[in-house]
């Protein structure tokens, strides 16, 4: 069960619905949408090695075209308010490692140094987090990213001497990419009102 899922059971709500179920429609699309797709990172490349996810870049343009389909509902003003009182969750940037510039022979490590990747994530999601805030968001929930040298994959990948120990090298990458981010958010909430 995703997080929003455990909230909303705790509070004693219905569910908030994916933004392509077929029910996510009508005065459904009030009580707020899910936008989060499996596999999917701050990277539009990222997680290409899946079937079927939706993109960050993609979930950003079903927020905008949400927002379009709540203001034909309840009106501008009406809408303006509920997208600006609603409190968003952004969660991402772990996959961009796991599943694109850790995976074995990925075209981005021969790309970037992982400095230069981090900073690529870093300058792409500020740019999606300014793009939601010009849709009208304002209180928005970014996380940092998990001790990624502790998933199994990277344990699989990397881990055969360390016993099954998480990997301090790469936990490490999570950390710099953390610290990177609360830099990034700190000056993105002194520009922006």
């Amino acid at each position: 069960m995703l997080f929003h899922g455990c909230l909303g059971e705790y509070w004693g709500t219905e569910p908030i619905l994916p933004f392509l179920d077929p029910n996510a429609k009508g005065q459904n699309l009030l009580r707020g949408i899910n936008f989060a797709s499996a596999g999917a990172g701050i990277l539009d490349d990222t997680g290409s090695i899946f079937i079927s996810r939706i993109t960050q870049s993609e979930q950003v343009q079903y927020f905008r075209d949400y927002k379009n389909q709540i203001t034909q509902l309840i009106g501008e003003s009406a809408a303006e308010s509920l997208v600006s009182d609603a409190l968003y969750s952004v969660t991402i940037g772990g996959n961009d490692y796991i599943n694109n510039y850790l995976l074995l022979n990925s075209r981005r490590s021969r790309q970037f140094t992982l400095s230069q990747f981090q900073d690529l994530l870093i300058s792409t999601l500020r740019k999606q987090l300014t793009d939601i805030y010009e849709l009208g968001a304002r209180k928005l929930v970014v996380t940092g990213i998990g001790p990624i040298g502790c998933v199994p994959s990277q344990l699989a990948q990397r881990g055969l001497r360390s016993g099954g120990r998480c990997l301090t090298r790469i936990n490490l990458i999570a950390i710099n990419y953390n610290t990177a981010l609360k830099a990034m958010l700190t000056e993105l909430n002194q520009e922006l009102p």
